[in-house]
């Protein structure tokens, strides 16, 4: 049995790293980070955690379980790989400045609008979360909006993702139209964006997705495709960890402590394989839900108020089924169509996940004025990664919450551009 689990082992890696590294014309794609995140969370780190036989919170997984997993993780790639291939169409490489939008110019008064509307979002956090932060450990939480969680979230993340498309519109307006004026305008952005969402003071996906959106404005293309993938590995075995230890901080102080984080390749921050196995026993021992966690996720902004036996994330809902006390963990999307609907859940999932991400892919590099999937794909990188993490409940209410700040920021935006002849 061992043999066959290794064997399961190298082809999740190896199938993965080969789709990372697949020569294509453009640097960045979701389709590429998605096999990114295969790759380090689904083969090195699980496959590093069954040789040394140590799983994050402390589960024991067998030799049956263990290739069960595997043979799951391989359905849902493979299913996703072939329908992504059929999804996907022929793109444009964009303009001269690497991205796929019409050279555009924002009128004074719409660079004005969205200063203040910036600076009013940083002044809405300060005032909810009495102060401004640098580590997520100093944060002291915030006063409940209209007296519901949920809703508190969703104006929050909405707020959070419109403070970073503005400065995303910046940069790509910088980029058209380089002058002093432009470029200071620019770094007022970035200055208050930094004092409303500092990497280290917000969840470890939301800078990422940000600040990767970011970058990937300014620098869209590089010569060596594969530049980007590499780093983003180095990022998510290096820096991914340290992160862990760093945002959760009391103070500079104990910087030192993040040397600790070496630790973390076998803890919590990778723990999908524990959470997938979990699942599995969950799945072998109650029986599927039939659909019941998806539609907690659908209806995510449902108050409990109203909806008392609202379900909870599916991490959360198999921790508290093994009696555990810590229950803020993953659910692998694997997991989440598994728990849902067993293997045509895996199916079903892999097939929405290749439809969504191919179509993101080849609508967003045809050139084009600023819209919706131009402002949001950037932000959807980063953001795929913690979809693929879990758990569904959460990532789905922020991606929605990113979007309709995308509509909202392109709305209120689109009357002040004027772009260029190409």
């Amino acid at each position: 049995m061992s043999f066959f689990i290794y064997i399961s082992f190298i082809l999740i890696i190896a199938f993965s790293l080969s789709k990372s590294l697949k020569r294509d014309k453009r640097t960045f794609s979701v389709n590429k980070f998605l096999w990114i995140y295969v790759l380090i969370f689904w083969g090195v780190a699980p496959l590093f955690q069954y040789i040394f036989q140590q799983f994050p919170w402390n589960i024991q997984i067998s030799k049956i379980a263990a290739f069960k997993a595997n043979s799951l993780i391989l359905l849902f790639i493979f299913v996703y790989s072939f329908f992504y291939k059929k999804f996907a169409g022929n793109s444009s490489p964009g303009t001269k400045s690497g991205l796929p939008i019409i050279p555009f110019r924002i009128k004074p008064f719409g660079i004005v609008l969205v200063l203040l509307i910036q600076t009013g979002i940083l002044i809405f956090f300060y005032l909810n979360y009495g102060g401004i932060y640098f580590l997520r450990g100093e944060a002291t939480g915030a006063d409940v909006i209209g007296g519901s969680q949920a809703i508190h979230l969703i104006i929050s993340q909405v707020f959070r993702a419109f403070s970073t498309i503005i400065t995303v519109v910046l940069v790509i307006n910088y980029k058209f139209n380089k002058s002093l004026p432009a470029f200071t305008v620019l770094l007022v952005s970035l200055i208050i964006l930094l004092l409303t969402n500092f990497p280290l003071s917000i969840a470890r996906y939301m800078a990422g997705a940000f600040y990767l959106a970011i970058f990937f404005v300014y620098k869209p293309a590089f010569k060596r495709k594969n530049i980007v993938v590499l780093g983003l590995i180095f990022l998510l075995l290096i820096v991914y960890p340290a992160i862990s230890v760093l945002r959760n901080l009391s103070n500079i102080e104990n910087f030192a402590y993040a040397g600790a984080s070496v630790e973390s390749f076998l803890s919590g921050d990778f723990d999908n394989y524990s959470t997938l196995s979990m699942t599995i026993q969950y799945v072998k021992e109650q029986g599927i839900t039939f659909g019941r966690q998806l539609l907690g996720v659908l209806l995510f902004y449902v108050p409990r108020s109203i909806w008392p036996q609202k379900p909870v994330g599916s991490g959360a809902f198999v921790a508290d089924s093994q009696n555990m006390v810590f229950t803020n963990i993953s659910s692998p999307i694997v997991a989440e169509g598994y728990i849902n609907f067993g293997l045509f859940g895996i199916f079903l999932f892999a097939l929405i996940i290749a439809f969504i991400t191919a179509r993101f892919d080849t609508r967003f590099y045809r050139i084009g004025k600023l819209n919706f999937l131009k402002l949001y794909y950037p932000i959807f990188l980063g953001l795929i990664f913690f979809i693929l993490r879990g758990d569904l409940m959460s990532s789905f209410a922020y991606s929605v919450s990113f979007a309709v700040a995308a509509i909202i920021f392109i709305k209120l935006v689109n009357p002040f551009i004027n772009y260029k002849e190409i």
